[in-house]
């Protein structure tokens, strides 16, 4: 991994207007739509410290929060235009969907972990560094751990059936593969859990869960460049 660029300027459009600055936050708002936009972020932390980490679903407010998405609460709450747009883009950025689509307990909760401007800090925060590779690198080097171990890799060995007794565990694929163990971990997302039979059943939560929750629509585009001209023209990035 390497450290992101701190040094330059930042752009952000609003409408027609592009606004550059430098820190976390567009001082050139104007002083009375950027005060009321740091205001705004300490009103966010505050409600967030009435979150618990462990159990979000004690907070006092709880029934109130998650009967709202963020959006919801943005719009009743947040006068100034570009203060809403700047906050809405934060949502957008850090967990990829859109500010209505994201219960505003979750995004409490969400900051109560991380920290308002801590997920957009570029410098000692959540946005601090980047893969050299993509991601994806961290994909290839397990791969290679797991091989150079003398484990093996299934591929495109999509599970159906999974049966847990005293005995441990078995995985039974849509090819008609089985696999026995003592234990099992699945890093799968919910949509792919409902696909699979489980005996004995999970547990009423989980089923919940998977029943209700559904996968964002979010692209990414990747462009590479010889190299990094923008900082050039005094840009981060």
């Amino acid at each position: 991994m390497i450290d992101q660029p701190i040094e330059g300027n930042k752009i952000i459009e609003f409408g027609d207007e592009l606004y550059y600055y430098k820190n976390n936050l567009p001082q050139n708002l104007g002083y009375a739509q950027y005060t009321y936009l740091q205001n705004s972020i300490s009103r966010i932390e505050a409600l967030a410290e009435t979150v618990p980490l462990d159990d979000p679903r004690s907070c006092p407010n709880a029934i109130e929060f998650d009967s709202m998405t963020a959006h919801t609460w943005i719009e009743k709450n947040i006068w100034f235009e570009k203060v809403r747009r700047f906050l809405e883009l934060q949502i957008r950025a850090n967990l990829g969907c859109e500010v209505n689509e994201v219960s505003f307990l979750f995004f409490l909760w969400y900051v109560r972990h991380n920290g308002f401007e801590n997920m957009m800090n570029t410098q000692d925060g959540l946005q601090a560094h980047k893969f050299v590779k993509g991601t994806q690198s961290m994909s290839f080097f397990l791969e290679k751990e797991i091989k150079r171990r003398g484990a093996k890799i299934h591929y495109n060995s999509f599970v159906g059936k999974v049966i847990q007794n005293k005995d441990g565990v078995t995985v039974f694929t849509r090819k008609g593969e089985k696999y026995q163990a003592s234990y099992l971990i699945m890093a799968a997302p919910p949509m792919a859990i409902k696909r699979i039979h489980f005996e004995p059943q999970l547990s009423r939560e989980r089923r919940f869960i998977a029943d209700r929750y559904v996968m964002g629509a979010f692209s990414k585009l990747v462009i590479l460049y010889d190299k990094q001209y923008w900082m050039e023209k005094g840009f981060t990035g």
